[in-house]
């Protein structure tokens, strides 16, 4: 299924840079991987049965540990066990923003927002510790993950246009929509340092971060 996104992603994106710089695309009428990625894709077929057999057996299982989940007591679930569970997940997407920021490939852009995403998860459960500060924390992650979720899009569709540079196949109007897509990319970053800087930021503590001391939990 990741496949079948990707497809309509890069068609959305170009489809949106084509309408921008209709005259930038004028030159690239015969990128045979452009138009083939413009192109409408054919209905999506009924998968093999041994794939509809996984996703039945896939669903079973997420449905049964959902709701075990469900019916957890929360009360028998040890406090100091859970902070310190959620102070690792911190302290790994702190490593990884780190990583990220002295190096924004976008391996490591892909492994900060999920590792993100899986911290913003997690903060579901401390959201009665201090409701305020953590939903306004949840707010601040999802729209964060979002706009490097945005920056991993133009990643992949660079990719899927096979664009290297230096190139000896390179025109200059691929260069220059490689160019206009990492001034999107770009814009996107200028939304996510600032906000990652004041969650992520090495030296702070969790606690604080969320609010509430360690003895109120």
């Amino acid at each position: 299924m990741c496949e079948w996104r990707q497809a309509s992603v890069h068609r959305k994106i170009l489809k949106e840079l084509k309408k921008e710089y209709p005259v930038l695309f004028s030159h690239l009428l015969e990128n045979e991987k452009i138009v083939f990625l413009l192109m409408k894709q054919e209905p999506v077929k009924e998968p093999p049965p041994e794939m509809m057999s996984r996703m039945e057996k896939i669903e079973i299982l997420l449905n049964k540990a959902g709701y075990r989940i469900r019916f957890e007591s929360m009360n028998k679930i040890d406090p100091q066990l859970l902070i310190k569970e959620l102070e690792l997940s911190y302290t790994k997407v702190v490593d990884i923003y780190l990583t990220c920021r002295n190096n924004p490939r976008a391996v490591n852009v892909h492994e900060f927002r999920k590792e993100a995403k899986d911290f913003l998860y997690q903060l579901y459960f401390f959201k009665p510790l201090n409701i305020p500060v953590v939903k306004a924390l949840e707010k601040k992650l999802d729209v964060m993950t979002q706009n490097l979720g945005r920056v991993n899009d133009y990643s992949q569709l660079i990719k899927a246009l096979g664009y290297k540079y230096p190139g000896k196949t390179n025109i200059p109007a691929m260069d220059e929509l490689i160019i206009r897509i990492r001034e999107k990319q770009d814009r996107y970053f200028a939304k996510v340092w600032p906000t990652a800087y004041k969650i992520f930021c090495p030296g702070q503590k969790l606690v604080n971060i969320l609010g509430f001391k360690l003895l109120i939990i």
